[in-house]
């Protein structure tokens, strides 16, 4: 800081020391006028004096040599005139001048103070009982009390920096442990899923070579197709999980592949029918994985809880949204046990609800299951953040 550049401040503390050197040059002009000493010479040092106080905190070292200036040519036949000088010691110790120079300023401002007695009448002791404890209060009081406001000032400050270092050390802590927590649960994914899946596409290559007929051998290659297109999913999941960018996703779960997703469901022996409405338009890439899970999911649960059920898959494109049923009817034949966990529903839900869409799954009179999703189109802004 150059102590003799002007230091701009906001518009609310130059208000207020305008409106403080104001109010002094009014206090100090009424007691001038009640002291019988009013001159010209005198109101100008009055205004001067209220013009240095007003200037404290843009020109602090110009604003206490005018002070000093006004206080020095007073006769201090009215005691409040040395108030000017106390206010412009306590912005200099409030602010960041050096503790030295705040301590230098008191101790002119008591030589400006003791100036004029020695002139006038010598120093009685009932004269210093009252011109020391002056002195104290215009000089040394603002310079102690300007300190202690720094130095209160100075440690709330090292104390919030001090906070928000510790809740910035708790955030990167917070975050190394779910990165942990994501690679131990990539491992567990691969180690576990990759494992079994892989032996999977192993035996269906196998029976593949060995089957006689020729529609064994078509299931035995459908199941090793999905099985390696798992283990690529997987791949590329676990690859997320642990923040690989050289995994990227590929781009399957789209409506371009929904063909693919039902020709497979279709080798796989399911009855699936397929119906669209409406004139297909381009989504935002989180809603079009959205549709694309919604009927995957649903595909999934109608094979494992009916089988051999017949199942109809519709798109509806509408003005603003997208509608996505999907229906299945009772299950034409025994089902097989499968773990009944509940998660497939509960993320078609939140994935629904992070593109503002709404899903409604539920039995049916005749027995069956439905799926009902409407998704809305999504704006540019979220095809730009999807990509």
């Amino acid at each position: 800081m150059s102590w003799f550049s002007p230091h701009w401040l906001r518009r609310q503390e130059i208000v207020t020391d305008l409106a403080i050197g104001l109010v002094l040059t009014i206090y100090l002009m009424s007691a001038t006028t009640l002291s019988n000493n009013e001159t010209t010479a005198d109101l100008l040092r009055d205004i001067a004096e209220g013009c240095g106080v007003a200037m404290r905190r843009v020109w602090t070292i110009v604003a206490f040599f005018v002070v000093t200036a006004a206080t020095l040519f007073n006769d201090l036949a009215t005691w409040p005139y040395p108030l000017g000088l106390a206010i412009i010691l306590y912005t200099m110790a409030d602010s960041d001048f050096p503790r030295w120079a705040c301590w230098v300023g008191a101790a002119v401002s008591v030589v400006v103070l003791l100036l004029p007695w020695p002139s006038q009448i010598d120093l009685a002791p009932n004269v210093l009982t009252y011109l020391i404890p002056e002195i104290i209060l215009f000089t040394v009081a603002p310079v102690l009390t300007g300190l202690y406001s720094r130095a209160r000032r100075t440690l709330l400050q090292t104390y919030a920096e001090r906070s928000a270092d510790e809740e910035r050390a708790r955030r990167l802590e917070a975050e190394r442990i779910r990165a942990d927590e994501r690679n131990r649960l990539a491992n567990e994914i691969h180690d576990v899923v990759a494992h079994r899946v892989s032996l999977m596409v192993v035996h269906s290559g196998a029976l593949k070579l060995a089957a006689a007929d020729e529609r064994t051998r078509e299931t035995a290659e459908t199941v090793r197709s999905l099985g390696r297109m798992a283990l690529e999913e997987l791949r590329e999941v676990v690859g997320v999980l642990r923040s690989d960018e050289s995994a990227p996703l590929a781009p399957t779960a789209n409506l371009a592949n929904l063909e693919a997703l039902l020709g497979d469901s279709r080798k796989a022996g399911d009855d699936v029918t397929f119906h669209q409405a409406g004139t297909p338009r381009k989504l935002a890439a989180t809603v079009e994985r959205t549709a694309y899970r919604v009927v995957q999911e649903s595909l999934t649960n109608a094979r494992k809880h009916a089988p051999g059920a017949a199942i109809m898959v519709q798109l509806v494109w509408g003005t603003s949204t997208l509608d996505v049923t999907v229906i299945n009817e009772a299950p034409a034949r025994d089902t097989a046990v499968f773990p009944q966990s509940g998660h497939g529903l509960k993320s078609l839900r939140e994935r629904t609800a992070l593109v503002s869409g709404r899903i409604e799954a539920g039995p049916m009179a005749g027995g069956g299951w439905a799926v009902r999703a409407t998704l809305p189109y999504g704006t540019a802004e979220m095809r730009g953040v999807s990509k």
